[in-house]
């Protein structure tokens, strides 16, 4: 498809700043240096707020993310950022779990003859045991390969045209690659508003277990739609090369439609729905580049690279019939 959905859960609230949402803001306006190294370049644009939860807190939709008060909010006392004093915590205390070396003290003291080798591997076993509190989850959507480079196309076009003075194609390429971001973003929130109505749900009451069976137990589980995002837009990936993609950060913290009170997200609903929230996504997205930008789409290369912009001026073919590789034969 043209996008990939991740989910992961995040624990780091000064994560944006280490990788993305290091820009100022205006070198997003530019474009061109976004596949520079990062040191040469001015970083990633800066995060936006968004979501009903959100407004909630007093952020207007699109509003620029500020480091001290996401800090805050994403952190682990989840300080309402209404309050100034700073004395007030959405949602109860968050849970405490033993620390790595509680853990092996615990299990060191059960192996009291252990060898220096046997120590190693409980040190291991106790990293492995180690619960954390979730503050947010990180929903990434990344773009295909090839909407990146056809990202990149319009940028060099622009950089050619630039070279060889002719200003009005700049502003033409310029336009253009200036309208993907804002389509990725509709397409994003579409999937994000269907995904917060399908998965926004919290429990409450005393839930004993965690599988199915537990819905039978007298706890329940509340819809809760009212997210807090901040997203932050990355246009190349760790290793330097382009990879448009997105980092959606939602609190983990979100009111209960019954009450309104802040509870932690049934994460569940968000693994079951990724598969459907993914295709909803990329459905919008292929709709709308093709709509803006004229492109149509092919399957990759053996069906393995997913699905591909192509101009509408070529043929829907990603190669002749005659240059198709033929599959593989089966042996008799």
């Amino acid at each position: 498809m043209a996008v990939h959905v991740s989910i992961q859960p995040g624990y780091d609230p000064s994560y944006p700043w280490k990788q993305i949402g290091t820009g100022t803001g205006v070198a997003a306006a530019l474009g061109m240096e976004y596949y520079l190294a990062p040191s040469e370049k001015d970083g990633e644009p800066p995060g936006r707020w968004h979501g009903r939860g959100a407004a909630m807190l007093g952020f207007t939709e699109d509003e620029l993310v500020e480091r001290a008060v996401f800090e805050k909010l994403y952190g682990d006392r989840h300080l309402d950022p209404r309050d100034p004093t700073d004395n007030t915590r959405l949602g109860r205390k968050p849970q405490k779990f033993a620390s790595a070396d509680d853990i092996l003290a615990r299990l060191a003291a059960a192996e009291p003859q252990a060898s220096p080798a046997r120590l190693a591997e409980l040190r291991s076993l106790a990293r492995a045991q180690t619960r954390r509190a979730v503050p947010y989850w990180d929903v990434t959507v990344s773009l295909s390969k090839s909407i990146s480079l056809f990202y990149g196309s319009l940028l060099a076009k622009a950089e050619r045209a630039r070279q060889q003075g002719n200003m009005a194609e700049v502003r033409r390429f310029a336009a253009d690659a200036a309208d993907l971001w804002p389509i990725v973003a509709r397409a994003r929130e579409t999937g994000i508003s269907w995904l917060e109505d399908q998965a926004g749900y919290v429990r409450t009451g005393y839930h004993r277990g965690t599988g199915a069976e537990s819905r039978a137990e007298l706890g329940k589980w509340e819809h809760a739609g009212d997210w807090v995002r901040a997203s932050f837009a990355q246009h190349t990936s760790r290793a330097g090369d382009p990879q448009l993609h997105e980092h959606n950060l939602v609190l983990n913290l979100v009111p209960a439609d019954t009450d309104g009170k802040w509870r932690r997200l049934d994460s569940k609903g968000l693994y079951r729905h990724k598969a459907a929230f993914s295709a909803i996504v990329a459905a919008e997205l292929e709709r709308m580049l093709t709509a803006r930008y004229g492109v149509a789409w092919v399957p990759g290369l053996m069906g393995t690279a997913g699905r591909s912009p192509a101009s509408r001026t070529r043929r829907s073919r990603s190669f002749p019939p005659a240059a198709r590789p033929s599959p593989p034969k089966r042996p008799r």
